[in-house]
């Protein structure tokens, strides 16, 4: 039996905190499960924009959060 992604989103949860990444074009916003960090950045220089993603991903990282990166269509 295979898991879907919802039930293995929920069981990660459960056991540590998650961040998720919204990404549209040349912006992203980010939320934590446990409501610590919160935050958004806005670059339209592609290469500045990729370097202060990976960025938050890795300090996101060492503060034990699972990452999870999401892209939409949303602008504002």
């Amino acid at each position: 039996m295979q898991a879907t992604e919802r039930q293995l989103d929920d069981a990660i949860g459960r056991y540590h905190p998650t961040a998720t990444i919204w990404v549209s074009r040349g912006r992203y916003t980010f939320a934590t499960s446990d409501l610590k960090a919160s935050g958004h950045f806005t670059e339209p220089h592609e290469r500045k924009f990729r370097r202060q993603l990976s960025l938050e991903v890795r300090t996101l990282c060492q503060r034990g959060y699972f990452v999870k990166i999401e892209q939409t269509t949303i602008e504002g």
